[in-house]
């Protein structure tokens, strides 16, 4: 009986299992499919049983979803890490908002459109955009923390594989370098790198601004993204290659050989040996503790630091390396720099004119005037500063004395190398009725100055009515000096040069450089290696308006001149639609044998304003003229470019914001062919109530001199308040 009833208990059981569908010794591979459809179930499960508390507060994503061109009428699928799924529909131009009221942030987001699909990652509700940069960040992020190759696959089918999604400030460090990597594709559009947040700034995909840096940008994946590449679609260059590493665990090891160099009044270079890691994704730079920028290279210019302030500002920093992963190496240990600044040549708070500056290749001399009130003489005077350190000493000497009654205008000044005399030339009082306009303005003289401070008397050079700064060049041995003046009748003032020998005495006759009609004036000189380019201000095409005053219709003209005297013919540097009255200014390229001219346009003129924007242009010995390209494309008003050549490339130093509260002396460094080379330096900000800075640039071997003048201006060149500083500046 027992036995009946255990077989009819095994006998119920089979019958029990087999109507459940189940078989005994059923294979692996069956197996493993109910394994899969329990795994299928249970993700099911999470997504649909997950519900809102029920008092929520609304929570919202919205972003716009482009390529460069709006990614429009497409589903945007937002997932958690807890698995719950909301969906928004883009607009016609790629607009979208998402109800993730009941989901735990980060949320990730996916889009797609054709064949491509984009990712992004919300670490906030409000604004998430959705692009091919923030598709980079996050397949780039996946792909080192989790080797994962095909995101979307584990987003549809998989989403438990992708783990924790990335935390705030994971996203952030990545982001950062994606925007350093293309920052010349950004600033070409108007975008910030440093300050723009690609993944939450709201922008319209209309091709312009961010959408036209997108547009202008190709992102291509290895086919497992190993690696992906990024290319300049405007230049065709391939901007870098990022190469993460899978599965990576381990941070990475601190930069090495960390330096900083105080390079203007306001900026600090840093510079340091990279980290050994193979997937490094750049440098956190923090100054003073604080993180102030990301970068993908190993230099970094700290720029925008208070100025003016006696003996400069110490800083310290730290560099910090970080993978694609977001691991962070152990910070440097600190450096400490401090910024530049000016010392003072003259602080007397009088008038002070523009001054002068010569190099002999061990120091300079600076040549100025002082006078007491807006109508008084210049007294001229002349100041060493030693080349061998920054800390500048002043070796002061009173060049006139008593003598000859000062000088009007400011004085110029040029080095002999093979004579080894500066020539300092200026004009003086004894017959003029300063400031009186149309009266005998003065005599032009000349000093010879040895490197030691021993002066020569003083030397007449012309008695002609001379007005305007003079211009002086040295072939090494002989100097040339051209000035204007009005031995012609009228306003019409004329361009006349003179040579004269080391001992003093005069070479030749004066050599009539330019005495076309009407007005030439603002004359700049310069030795160009065999012979003399003389630049100037011209008016002669008032001729074919004559109805209009002659500044308003001036162009720029130039000349060769020989050192025997004999002039080439003269060469049109520019003529446009705006008026050219100022002076220019030239440094010659004895590398590639060329001058770059600079000068600047007076594009706008209004009653009691003029809008100033500052031009170069290359002229080789030959005479040919390349075109015009901008110096700075700031809105405020350019005024007065300087342009410097170290043997490799050119800085050119210019006043920014001439006459307004915000005026500032700037520089940018040019290649030889007239490209930008970084961003645009602030050499020096006011330091008080003045209106006019300028930085007059000159090269020393290694470094850079700064002739500085900070003053009051009328407009009209009539200083007051000014002061003349020094300061050296490091490329």
């Amino acid at each position: 009986m027992k036995k009946i009833l255990l077989l009819g208990l095994i006998v119920g059981m089979s019958a029990f299992l087999c109507a459940a569908g189940l078989r005994l010794g059923m294979t692996g591979a069956v197996k493993e499919k109910v394994k899969e459809l329990d795994k299928k179930v249970r993700e099911k499960k999470a997504e649909t049983t997950v519900q809102p508390p029920a008092t929520q507060t609304l929570q919202t994503l919205s972003g716009t979803a482009a390529k460069g061109a709006a990614i429009a009428s497409k589903a945007v699928v937002a997932k958690s890490t807890e698995g719950y799924t909301a969906t928004g529909t883009t607009d016609a131009t790629g607009k979208f908002t998402v109800d993730i009221t009941s989901m735990s942030l980060p949320v990730l987001l996916k889009v797609t459109d054709g064949t491509a699909t984009y990712f992004s990652v919300a670490n906030a509700s409000g604004t998430c955009n959705i692009h091919p940069f923030t598709d980079m960040v996050v397949r780039t992020y996946f792909k080192s923390t989790k080797n994962v190759s095909d995101v979307k696959d584990a987003f549809d089918n998989n989403f438990v594989s992708l783990g924790t999604l990335p935390a705030k400030e994971t996203i952030d460090t990545i982001k950062s370098v994606v925007a350093t990597v293309v920052s010349s594709v950004l600033e070409r559009n108007g975008i910030d790198p440093l300050s723009y947040d690609m993944f939450t700034t709201p922008f319209d995909a209309n091709s312009s601004g961010f959408d036209k840096a997108l547009e202008q940008t190709q992102i291509t994946f290895g086919s497992d993204y190993s690696y992906s590449v990024i290319k300049d679609t405007t230049t065709g260059i391939v901007i870098s290659t990022v190469a993460p590493t899978a599965n990576d665990i381990t941070a990475p090891d601190a930069p090495t050989n960390v330096a900083a160099t105080g390079i203007s009044g306001t900026s600090i270079k840093l510079s340091w040996t990279a980290s050994p890691g193979t997937d490094i994704a750049g440098y956190a730079i923090y100054r003073d503790g604080v993180k102030i920028a990301n970068v993908s290279y190993t230099t970094y210019l700290d720029v925008g630091l208070p100025a003016g302030v006696p003996g400069g500002i110490q800083y310290g920093y730290t560099i910090e390396a970080y993978d694609w992963a977001g691991k962070k190496s152990a910070k440097t240990t600190a450096v400490s720099c401090a910024t530049l600044t000016e010392f003072a040549i003259t602080a007397t708070g009088k008038f002070d004119g523009v001054p002068a500056t010569a190099f002999d290749g061990t120091n300079y001399l600076m040549a100025y005037g002082i006078r007491d009130s807006t109508n008084a003489p210049y007294n001229l005077e002349a100041t060493f500063v030693l080349g061998s350190g920054s800390a500048g000493t002043l070796l002061s000497f009173d060049v006139l004395g008593s003598t000859h009654g000062g000088g009007i205008d400011v004085a110029s000044i040029a080095y002999g190398s093979t004579s080894n005399k500066y020539l300092m030339v200026f004009r003086s009082t004894e017959t003029c009725n300063w400031p009186t306009v149309g009266t005998n303005y003065g005599n032009l003289y000349g000093i010879f100055i040895t490197p030691a401070g021993v002066k020569s008397s003083p030397v007449l050079i012309s008695t002609a009515p001379s007005a305007g700064r003079p211009a002086i060049a040295s072939d090494g041995t002989n100097y040339l000096i051209t000035w204007s003046d009005f031995r012609n009748t009228g306003d019409n003032r004329d361009i006349y040069g003179r040579m004269i020998a080391p001992d003093g005495s005069l070479i030749g006759s004066e050599i009539a450089i330019a005495t076309a009609p009407y007005t030439q004036g603002q004359t700049e000189l310069r030795y160009t290696g065999s012979k003399y380019l003389a630049t100037w201000s011209d008016g002669r095409r008032h001729a074919l308006n004559p109805g209009t005053n002659n500044y308003n219709s001036a162009d720029v003209y130039a000349r060769f001149i020989n050192t025997d005297g004999s002039l080439g013919y003269e060469i049109l540097i520019d003529s446009s639609d705006y008026a050219s009255d100022n002076p220019s200014f030239i440094a010659f390229d004895n590398v590639n044998n060329k001058c770059f001219v600079a000068y600047h346009d007076a594009i706008e003129v209004y009653s009691s304003s003029t809008i100033w924007k500052c031009y170069g242009r290359f002229m080789d010995n030959n005479g040919n003229v390349s075109p015009a390209f901008t110096i700075s494309d700031r809105p405020l008003s350019q005024f007065l470019p300087i342009p410097c050549f170290d043997g490799t490339k050119y800085l050119v130093t210019w006043v920014d914001g001439y006459g307004t509260e915000n005026v500032t002396a700037r520089a940018r460094f040019f290649d030889t062919n007239g490209n930008k080379l970084g961003n645009e330096i602030t050499l020096l900000t006011k330091k008080g109530s003045e209106n006019y800075i300028m930085a007059w640039p000159f090269f020393g071997g290694s470094k850079y001199f700064l002739s500085v003048l900070r003053a009051n201006t009328d407009g009209s060149w009539v200083f007051s308040n000014g002061d003349i500083y020094g300061m050296f500046f490091t490329p």
